[in-house]
């Protein structure tokens, strides 16, 4: 059972900061953006904001705009997004709470022992030739029950490994 908390509300806290920054605030001078973001995510929790939290949450959805806009750029075609970008974006979300959660992202494991695995690359891809040979020369052999191949006589019915 998932814990009720870690509903996904980054969507609606991120919506709220753009609005209560660029319209209901909108940079006045004598009133600070956090006593407005305090109001409106206190509502949106259920809960008491601390200046920490708002503090978190504003940064977060600060970071969430960047990220949008070299998204956007990079749609375009203008810059590149690099792996730990997309990371974060996919990785961490605001739960129901107003807290921040993360997901746990696997990634690959490193090579442990690159000859091997070199060795056993190019074993396969001997294979993979052998094989691709095998199944061209039944292709044009079919009546043909043995073949004669760098001087050595074959079966073809009896290649398969």
């Amino acid at each position: 059972m998932e814990n009720p908390h870690r509903q996904d509300y980054t969507k609606s806290a991120f919506d709220i900061y753009k609005h209560t920054k660029y319209k209901a605030w909108g940079f006045k001078k004598n009133q600070k953006l956090d006593t407005w973001l305090k109001m409106s995510w206190s509502i949106l929790f259920n809960r008491q904001m601390t200046e920490f939290d708002i503090r978190m949450l504003s940064d977060h959805c600060h970071k969430l705009e960047l990220l949008d806009f070299k998204v956007e750029n990079h749609e375009k075609g203008l810059r590149s997004l690099k792996h730990e970008e997309r990371i974060k974006r996919q990785g961490e979300f605001i739960g129901a709470d107003g807290y921040l959660y993360k997901r746990k992202v696997m990634f690959p494991l490193a090579d442990g022992n690159p000859k091997e695995t070199k060795r056993l690359g190019g074993l396969l891809k001997k294979q993979k030739e052998f094989n691709e040979t095998r199944d061209r020369l039944e292709k044009h052999f079919k009546k043909v029950n043995s073949i004669i191949w760098k001087g050595k006589k074959y079966r073809i019915d009896k290649w398969k490994i």
